[in-house]
């Protein structure tokens, strides 16, 4: 009976290194498609964030020349509708009155005279005495209570006209694009007139055609005029949310990837115009091309991994 001898020590490490030559083998094949893989991610990746980065920054510098080009006329109007006013010895002789004896109703009824000969209807029109006290305003028609009007912030008399520091100001729920006209008596500075248009949803509207996003105007922390998406909620909440920062956002909202974009309004107290921004015309495309370089990826690591045990095979045969 014939017995088996043991396998020599050369055979023995001959096994041991063909096996260990195979798994060298298949780990460089797989390893290289893996780092050419994750590198070409990495670049896509890498994109995606500079393209989103592009569209924030045309974003948030488009929004305000945006805003003022959709503004132009209205403040031609306003302009017109001051220059009235603070020209009318009338107005200004009731305004002093006014102010001498507190005869508001009077100097109220003479102040919607003008407004209706001027056709300017929907509107903030406010005179404050030079000390900053509120003599007499309509809002949208109505007296406006003092409580509802802060301490003017320019000064009467300013040389130069028109004396705004602050473009937008909040009264009560609504928000009024305003500029500040200085009021004169035979020289004298007097008082100041503010007067301005409100900032609602058709003026939103019109700001978010041009920049092709959903905006809110943001105030007192909620939107005070926005397009109708992004007056509802959940949007809304996430729009105002960004004005504790003032930073940019990304969200996804209805399956869509969305920037939020804030911009801070020339204004005394937080205004800010929010746009979301949809990112699909960035995104999407280089979201196909990462799906596709996945998918190229696990096919070519399944052609490295068979290839390599190929290879093993004939090379330790």
């Amino acid at each position: 009976m014939s017995e088996v001898s043991p396998p020599s020590v050369a055979e023995a490490a001959g096994g041991t290194w063909a096996l260990s030559f195979r798994s060298r083998l298949l780990l460089a094949l797989t390893g290289s498609v893996t780092l050419l893989a994750l590198a070409s991610l990495f670049v896509v990746s890498r994109e995606t964030s500079r393209q989103i980065a592009q569209v924030i920054t045309r974003t948030a510098e488009g929004s305000g020349r945006a805003l003022d080009e959709i503004e132009r006329f209205r403040r031609a109007d306003l302009d017109r509708v001051a220059q009235r006013l603070a020209g009318s010895m009338r107005v200004i002789a009731a305004f002093d009155a006014a102010m001498d004896d507190g005869d508001r109703d009077a100097f109220i009824e003479n102040l919607r005279y003008e407004l209706t000969l001027a056709d300017f209807r929907q509107g903030l029109v406010v005179f404050t005495a030079a000390d900053g006290r509120l003599v007499a305003g309509l809002q949208d028609g109505e007296p406006l209570p003092a409580s509802s009007w802060p301490a003017p912030v320019a000064a009467a008399g300013t040389p130069g006209g028109e004396t705004t520091l602050e473009r937008y100001r909040r009264v009560g729920d609504r928000l009024y694009s305003v500029q500040d006209q200085p009021l004169t008596l035979f020289g004298d500075a007097v008082g100041t007139l503010t007067i301005g248009f409100p900032v609602d949803a058709e003026l939103a509207a019109r700001l978010g055609t041009l920049l092709g996003a959903e905006v809110c105007f943001a105030a007192a922390g909620h939107c005070v005029a926005s397009t109708s998406a992004a007056g509802a909620e959940p949007l809304a909440a996430r729009l105002v949310a960004t004005t504790a920062t003032g930073q940019p956002s990304l969200v996804r909202e209805s399956g869509r990837q969305k920037a939020l974009v804030p911009t801070r309004l020339r204004s005394t107290s937080p205004v800010f115009a929010v746009l979301a921004v949809p990112l699909d015309d960035v995104t999407a495309p280089l979201a196909r091309l990462r799906l596709v370089q996945m998918a190229a990826t696990a096919g070519t690591l399944a052609v490295a991994a068979l290839l390599g045990v190929l290879l093993s095979r004939r090379l330790t045969t």
